[in-house]
């Protein structure tokens, strides 16, 4: 459960990677009556890919050429991005689908697709074939009609002024992390998210600053980087373990979100060993309260 070796974390990432391979399965064919729910499926499929392409990277790589042979390593740099990509996962399906009302899913759901629609079109150039010309214009024509979507729903008719500019905004700037309070939008930063996954507390305050610095070329991951392949020490694998950590976070909240979803996984989820589910959950439970918590699993650890 710490997580403090190599070997538990893949074991932990076989556990999650097992149990979404099944809510893949097995969930394909639940009742859904919007291609908004339809899509939250797709969520569970993305993460499983992720965790399937992480395991891989930690297969320790090595180099051999003709004059020289890199040592067998693990870089923490990418498993910080892939790490990142999942928090990011993982608080998109928390933003739209976790404890939110039909028209707010709706809203927040349409905002998502227009920003990632929006950035599409700047893939259109005069030397388009005619076949990307149509996608795109497909694509334009989407967009209007969700943007008209969003006008005439019930959550921005009831917004203020103030509020209702604030969707716009975001329509703007391609954005879609926003938060209905009462008749005004609070915007969000992707740190934000940690706390509307109700992820509080100072371990997460900078979390997202710094996946990101460990993920971009900044000076800092160059500087580690310098540093963590030191012969005799094994800062690379200790860094790579911190990161791990925290994608378990997300992925426990994940599962958590997912259930909370579509109630009957949590019949799939209570068919596992014990150990699996107290695994999966108790990441979710500890960082988020027993409000949170899938199911009560954890307290047979007292039998």
């Amino acid at each position: 459960m710490r997580c403090g070796a190599l070997e538990d974390c893949l074991n932990t990432i076989g556990i999650f990677e097992n149990f979404l391979y099944q809510l893949m399965k097995r969930h394909d064919i639940d009742q859904t009556h919007s291609d908004v729910d339809s899509d939250s499926k797709i969520f569970a499929q993305l993460l499983f890919s992720k965790l399937i392409h992480l395991r891989r990277l930690l297969n320790h790589n090595e180099h051999n050429s003709e004059f020289r042979h890199v040592a067998s390593i693990i870089d923490p740099s990418i498993i910080s991005a892939v790490v990142r990509n999942v928090f990011e996962t993982a608080a998109t399906f928390n933003l739209i689908y976790r404890d939110k009302s039909e028209d707010e899913k709706k809203l927040i759901y349409n905002l998502w697709a227009i920003a990632g629609l929006n950035y599409r079109q700047r893939f259109a150039t005069p030397d388009l074939d005619t076949e990307n010309i149509a996608k795109l214009n497909n694509e334009n024509a989407s967009i209007n009609d969700r943007i008209d979507k969003i006008k005439n729903g019930m959550v921005f008719r009831n917004l203020s002024a103030r509020g209702q500019g604030k969707i716009l905004d975001s329509i703007k700037k391609k954005d879609f992390r926003i938060r209905v309070e009462g008749d005004n939008i609070k915007v969000l930063s992707w740190q934000d998210l940690f706390k509307e996954m109700h992820l509080t507390g100072s371990y997460f305050e900078n979390m997202y600053t710094l996946l990101s610095l460990n993920s971009h070329p900044s000076y800092v991951s160059l500087f580690q980087f310098r540093q963590m392949f030191v012969k005799g020490k094994d800062e690379f694998l200790d860094l790579t373990l911190i990161d791990l950590r925290f994608s378990f976070i997300f992925y426990s909240v994940f599962v958590a979100d997912f259930i909370a979803m579509f109630p009957g996984a949590k019949e799939d989820f209570e068919a596992l060993p014990l150990v699996h589910q107290i695994i999966m959950n108790f990441r979710n439970k500890l960082f988020r309260g027993d409000n949170y918590s899938i199911n009560d699993s954890w307290k047979n650890l007292n039998d």
